[in-house]
């Protein structure tokens, strides 16, 4: 997850999963150009947790998927904005 990486962070991580890629991989990348802080801040943390229940069963569905256990006590608090 990139959520709101440093350059150098986010180019680290895609360098890994590059490596981690077969030929015929593919991956969605999002973006968008939100720029005010608590505009950003709101959209991982809501009230309701839905972001982290999103990204929980991200984990446990790709996971699943690749045959591995997932530790569902990450969360979106991990990454910091």
């Amino acid at each position: 997850m990139f959520g709101n990486d440093y350059p150098e962070s986010a180019i680290s991580l895609l360098h890994t999963w590059r490596c981690e890629m077969r030929k015929h991989d593919r991956m969605l990348i999002g973006m968008d150009g939100a720029t005010d802080s608590t505009v950003i801040k709101q959209s991982y943390h809501d009230e309701g947790g839905l972001f982290e229940k999103f990204i929980i069963n991200g984990f446990v569905n790709s996971n699943s998927v690749r045959g591995v256990e997932v530790n569902t006590a990450l969360n979106h608090q991990t990454y910091s904005l």
